[in-house]
């Protein structure tokens, strides 16, 4: 059973109307495409992702066009994932800095 849900629309000419439904199943974050109207006919079926897999395929989107498509599918969930998708690789590129600064530290030491 799902819960927590929150259900936004976005509309484009690329994919048309589609039902972006963010939720949690079975404990676990979850997000459904349920692709409503394409070219103003009714349609019937969707996708699935566990939230953070489709953060993971977001992350590995090459081009702009991609994003963009991506952009006009999800629409604000997509803008969202996309700057954490950011925040972690600033994080990330920190982490390593501080790694290299300690290690610098600790060959200077040992060369004294």
């Amino acid at each position: 059973m799902a819960s927590d849900v929150k259900v936004r629309r976005t509309t484009s000419d690329v994919w048309g109307e589609i039902d972006i439904v963010e939720c949690t199943i079975e404990g676990a974050p979850h997000v459904l495409g349920h692709v409503r109207k394409v070219q103003g006919v009714w349609q019937e079926g969707g996708f699935a992702w566990n939230r953070d897999t489709l953060k993971q395929e977001l992350a590995v989107l090459e081009g702009k066009l991609e994003v963009a498509r991506a952009a006009l599918f999800f629409g604000e969930l997509a803008l969202e994932l996309l700057c954490e998708i950011d925040m972690d690789k600033a994080h990330q590129e920190r982490l390593a800095r501080a790694e290299q600064s300690q290690t610098r530290a600790i060959r200077k030491k040992i060369k004294s």
